[in-house]
């Protein structure tokens, strides 16, 4: 909670400068109210206590509208929405041939969008085959070098 609030602190902007801005504007308001309900003289010196009292309202109410409009930001940044997947393709089986050279993977397209299980032919339109490999040392077919005899 503390690290929370320390972080949100750290985000408001001007801080120092907000202050003093909103003092002076706690100090004219006070003048224009007592000039306007108090009958006060215009160029009056504003009496401190007030001057302060609405001061300091303003500081709150600025800092709580910071701290509200910063923390919605900070958890908005943080909710994490649906992320393409670095793959497309997840293995659902993997078969061998009968001598254990050869496999190949079964692979299904992930869709993520889908809120319910797909029916069967779409389930069966995002099935593929993936490319033939060593089981043993998982190297593509490509990759292998036969060696040819004269």
């Amino acid at each position: 909670m503390v690290e929370s609030l320390k972080l949100i602190w750290s985000k408001i902007p001007q801080k120092r400068v907000t202050v003093v801005l909103l003092f002076v504007a706690g100090v004219l308001s006070q003048h224009v109210f007592d000039v306007y309900f108090n009958a006060a003289k215009l160029l009056a010196v504003p009496r401190i206590i007030p001057s302060l009292v609405w001061s300091g309202h303003f500081l709150f109410v600025y800092f709580l509208s910071s701290y509200i409009v910063l923390s919605l930001g900070i958890i908005s940044n943080r909710i994490e929405l649906k992320k393409e997947l670095p793959y497309k393709y997840v293995s659902i089986g993997k078969p061998e041939t009968a001598d254990g050279l050869v496999a190949v993977d079964i692979q299904a397209r992930i869709v993520l969008n889908d809120q319910m299980q797909p029916d069967i032919q779409n389930f069966f339109n995002r099935i593929i085959l993936g490319q033939p490999y060593c089981p043993k040392c998982s190297r593509p077919l490509e990759v292998w070098r036969f060696r040819t005899y004269p």
